[in-house]
């Protein structure tokens, strides 16, 4: 069984609320245990609360929810862009999944609660999906090698690529 996280913010409270209700309900559907919820005043406190689960032993991955609605500054984008960069380093740090289910920025109140549940669910399917036990379609090699090769010929246009190759054998882009 998958043991996770889930890391929510109080703030917007009548949407993470919802968004929290809605990341249990769907984690007991797709029978991962939920081992720690932690709430925290804001979005900007998730990436602190997600460290700290990442290095419990009993936990898998985390999720995390929240809902930045953008003011009259631009300090939605600035927290947002804050927090999924953190979020991308602590998951690699750990080598663990985390999720981003924090919803912004741009964002009004009125599109933060339609978002709210999809959210949610996109948050706990996602880091579930990475905690898969079951092969993938394509071995990481082979996904890797045929995402080179587009990136040579599309960025690089064909000569370039077809010089890059002749010339080193390989291209890392």
């Amino acid at each position: 069984m998958k043991r996770i996280g889930i890391v929510c913010s109080h703030f917007n409270d009548e949407l993470t609320g919802k968004m929290l209700e809605t990341a249990l309900h769907r984690a007991g559907e797709k029978h991962a245990l939920v081992v720690s919820v932690v709430r925290v005043p804001g979005a900007f406190e998730i990436p602190f609360a997600v460290q700290e689960m990442l290095a419990r032993r009993d936990i898998d991955a985390v999720a995390t929810l929240g809902a930045v609605i953008q003011g009259e500054t631009g300090h939605d984008e600035v927290i947002t862009h804050a927090i999924a960069r953190e979020l991308l380093s602590l998951s690699l740090h750990f080598h663990k999944p985390v999720s981003l289910g924090v919803s912004g920025p741009k964002m009004n109140y009125a599109q933060a609660k339609a978002r709210a549940v999809p959210y949610a669910i996109r948050a706990v399917d996602a880091i579930l999906e990475m905690l898969h036990d079951e092969p993938r379609h394509a071995s990481a090699s082979t996904t890797l090698s045929s995402s080179r090769r587009r990136y040579s010929h599309s960025k690089l246009g064909k000569s370039a690529a077809s010089r890059k190759r002749k010339s080193s054998g390989t291209i890392f882009a």
